[in-house]
């Protein structure tokens, strides 16, 4: 079990941070999605920044010395607070939470509570004015005075024996949620140590991020490999069966030969005829054309023997390509399986693109191991609505206005808020609002969309929808 965000640990944060913070202004905070916050700390020209981010349902703290670059699509937050000085650091009673008091009783809470984790702005005592995860619904209603509850109950849940103060470690931990673990006491296994609880923390929302992206790079293209193998194999069972010979069956050019060899018994303008079948040593009924002499029927069949010959060749063609396919996949998804290191899987990355690119009739894009497809015309964003898209696919568009339909492939149980930022970004550069500095853009899962009959091209009703505002970018 992991205590990145235990009380102990939490305890110390706070005393490292009123060690570092007292009579800095905030100078900065803004969001980069719905789930990365940066807050930037400035005094004399030293800095502070606290980034906190939420990713798969755990909280990371990440702490510099350095003032980051803003990008370009950050959105401003907690604007009231800005430029304003620390004047007090206080961590709550046996609670994994602290607030920062500002100058004029403004207030940043941080609650840390991993999957829950907030920072909320009080201007007052009564309820937060402001909060990063507005998903959050009932953190819109929590008092300042509840975090500060001194409850023995409370006490007792944070008990744990054999800490040292001013200790951490970060060790690995197999098969569970997190690749790395946080301790507040030596372990035999640690990869990390440090008597620095900003550095620990940072050291352990590097290890973990990194891995966890890793991991999802991974597993989208496992993913991807097992459905093309699926549809190669698919491929190649139908093409052997058009391949196997029909036996107790004439062939056209057989066919042509019996006609041929029966040209006086055979009237003008028959639809059929029964003749005897020296190949199997039976009679067999044959379908002519009416309209044809005997001997045009005979040319007929022979034209279709041409062409099924031609066919032939090219069906030999394509299972030889998919099996010499399915080999290669198959020791591509052996590859990726074993892959240890993000540079292990960039080749495969490369390919998964250019496969995409040459196959689909969209633009193709990537953003963190997702494929996000935008559609061309109306036509284009139809087929990939209606076509291409599964129910679980992330569905974006330009809020009120005509633009592509966008989508983001679904490649597990959560999509990252960069991907959806990414996404949303190309959802407004591909509208008609492309010159504004901001455009709304609505995003939902697919399932919630739909096409009734009888509406224009391009044209659908979404049943259920977020909206965020972005900048309309292409970036990488």
């Amino acid at each position: 079990m992991s205590m990145h965000q235990h009380y102990q640990t939490v305890r110390q944060l706070s005393e490292a941070l009123s060690d570092q913070l007292l009579d800095f202004v905030l100078s900065d905070a803004y969001t980069l999605s719905k789930d990365k916050l940066v807050l930037l700390f400035e005094k004399s020209n030293q800095y502070l920044c606290i980034k906190m981010v939420i990713a798969s349902r755990h909280c990371f703290m990440l702490f510099s010395n350095d003032a980051p670059r803003k990008p370009s699509n950050a959105q401003p937050l907690f604007q009231q607070v800005i430029q304003k000085q620390v004047k007090q650091i206080k961590q709550h009673n046996h609670n994994r939470s602290f607030e920062f008091i500002f100058e004029n009783s403004f207030v940043l809470l941080f609650k840390l509570y991993d999957g829950l984790a907030n920072v909320l702005m009080y201007t007052d005592q009564v309820l937060p004015t402001e909060v990063f995860r507005n998903s959050i619904k009932n953190d819109q209603q929590l008092t300042l005075a509840g975090f500060d509850d001194n409850t023995n109950k409370r006490a007792e849940l944070v008990k744990l024996a054999n800490l040292k103060d001013g200790y951490f470690c970060i060790a690995p931990q197999p098969d569970a949620q997190l690749p790395y673990s946080f301790h507040l006491k030596p372990v035999s296994d640690k990869v990390y140590e440090s008597q620095n609880v900003l550095d620990a923390l940072t050291q352990f929302a590097r290890l973990n991020l990194s891995q966890l992206h890793f991991t999802a790079q991974k597993n989208i293209l496992l993913h991807n490999l097992k459905a093309r193998i699926k549809r190669t194999e698919s491929l190649i069972h139908k093409t052997a069966l058009l391949l196997q010979p029909e036996e107790q069956k004439l062939t056209a050019e057989q066919i042509g030969h019996l006609i041929m060899a029966n040209l006086h018994t055979i009237p003008q303008g028959m639809q059929e005829v029964t003749l005897y079948d020296m190949y199997h040593g039976k009679d067999v009924v044959i379908k002519l054309k009416k309209d044809l002499t005997p001997q045009d029927n005979a040319a007929y069949y022979y034209r279709k023997q041409r062409i099924k010959k031609a066919e032939t060749v090219k069906w030999h063609d394509t299972l030889l390509r998919a099996q010499n396919e399915l080999k290669k996949l198959r020791s591509d998804y052996e590859q990726v399986y074993k892959a240890s290191l993000v540079s292990d899987l960039k080749p495969f990355m490369k390919q998964h693109r250019q496969k995409e690119q040459k196959i689909l009739p969209f633009k193709v894009f990537e953003k963190n191991g997702f494929s996000i497809w935008v559609g061309k015309n109306a036509a284009s964003n139809d087929e990939l609505t209606t076509q291409y898209a599964q129910k679980n696919d992330m569905w974006l568009h330009a809020k009120d206005v005509s633009g592509s339909h966008v989508v983001i492939k679904q490649q597990g149980a959560h999509f990252p808020a960069d991907v959806i930022h990414f996404a949303a970004q190309l959802a407004a550069y591909y509208s008609k609002l492309k010159g504004s500095s901001l455009v709304p853009v609505c995003y939902t899962l697919k399932k919630y969309v739909r096409k009734p009959k009888g509406m224009e091209p391009g044209q659908v009703l979404v049943d259920r929808e977020e909206v965020m505002l972005v900048e309309p970018l292409i970036t990488e």
